[in-house]
C-alpha cells in the first residue's frame, strides 16, 4: 500500500510538472482557447466549466487507479513526437483548428506513453471531454442555419404566415430575419451533447443507452432553437417588428432550451 501510494504520488509530481511544460510549450493555443472561452456571448462560453470537470474526473480517475506503474509504450512515445511535430508544422502555418485538435490528444498520450494501455484507457473519457470546448464544432454552423431556416418557413406555412425563404433569410411582409450563425442553434447543440454525454459517462454501462440518450438531447435542442426562432418571427410579424425579442433574445433562448432539458433527463432516468 506503501508503495502503491509513492507511485501516485510519484505520477502526479511528474504529470503536473508535464502539465507546466504543455501549458508553456502551447501557450499561444492554449492563450487562444482562453479568449475565446472568455466571451461569454459564444458557442464555447462553456470551455472554463468543461477544462474544470475534466481535470476534476482526470484526478478522481487517479486516485481510483489500482496501480500506477511506470509502464512506457513506444508507440505513445512516437505518437507524441509526432503529435509535437505537427502542432508545431500548424502553428507555424496558422491553422489553429489542427493546433486545438492536437490539445487533448497529445495529453492523452502522455499518459498513454507513461503508463500504458491498460491504465491511460482510463482516462480517455476525462481528457477527451475537453473536446466538447473545442472549436472543432464550427463546421456545423452552416447547416444548421439551413435547416433552421427551412424548418421554420415550413411551420411558418402551417399556421398561415406568407414568408419568402431564400438562403438564411425570412423575408415577411413587415421585414425580413437572418438565421445568422448565432441562430443555428450550434450552443445548444454542444451544451446537449456535453451534458448527455457526461451524463452517460456517470450512469451508463450500456452502449446503447448513451447513443440514444445523446441522439434525444441533440433531437431536443434542435427543436429548442426551432421553436425559438419561430416564436420570435411570429412576435415580429404580430406586433410589426417591435417587439422587444426581435433584438434581445438571447436569454429568451435559454429559456427555451432550459425547458427542454426537463424531458430530457426524465428519459435519462428512465434509461
Amino acid at each position: 500500500m506503501q508503495s502503491l501510494a509513492v507511485q501516485k504520488k510519484t505520477f502526479i509530481t511528474s504529470f503536473l510538472v508535464f502539465i507546466g511544460i504543455f501549458t508553456y510549450a502551447y501557450y499561444p493555443t492554449i492563450l487562444d482557447l482562453w479568449t475565446r472561452w472568455n466571451q461569454f456571448d459564444e458557442s464555447y462560453s462553456h470551455g472554463i466549466l468543461v477544462l474544470g470537470i475534466s481535470a476534476f474526473y482526470l484526478l478522481s480517475q487517479i486516485k481510483s487507479a489500482p496501480t500506477l506503474a511506470f509502464k512506457p509504450a513506444w508507440l505513445g512515445i512516437l505518437l507524441l513526437l509526432g503529435s509535437s511535430i505537427l502542432w508545431m508544422l500548424a502553428y507555424f502555418a496558422s491553422i489553429e483548428a489542427i493546433q486545438q485538435i492536437l490539445l487533448p490528444w497529445t495529453l492523452w498520450l502522455l499518459c498513454y506513453s507513461y503508463l500504458g494501455w491498460k491504465t491511460s484507457k482510463q482516462f480517455i473519457f476525462p481528457i477527451g471531454f475537453l473536446y466538447f470546448a473545442i472549436p472543432i464544432w464550427d463546421v456545423f454552423i452552416v447547416p444548421l442555419q439551413y435547416i433552421t431556416t427551412d424548418i421554420n418557413g415550413y411551420l411558418l406555412a402551417m399556421v398561415g404566415v406568407e414568408a419568402h425563404i431564400e438562403d438564411v433569410f425570412v423575408t415577411l411582409a413587415v421585414g425580413k430575419f437572418e438565421i445568422a450563425g448565432g441562430c443555428s442553434g450550434l450552443r445548444y447543440l454542444i451544451i446537449s451533447i456535453t451534458l448527455t454525454s457526461l451524463y452517460s459517462y456517470l450512469n451508463f454501462k450500456r452502449i446503447k443507452s448513451t447513443v440514444t440518450l445523446i441522439l434525444i438531447g441533440i433531437l431536443l435542442a434542435l427543436l429548442a432553437n426551432w421553436i425559438r426562432v419561430f416564436i420570435i418571427i411570429l412576435a415580429g410579424h404580430f406586433t410589426h417588428m417591435e417587439h422587444s425579442l426581435i433584438n434581445e433574445h438571447d436569454h429568451f433562448g435559454w429559456f427555451v432550451f432550459a425547458f427542454t432539458l426537463l424531458p430530457l433527463f426524465y428519459i435519462a432516468n428512465k434509461l
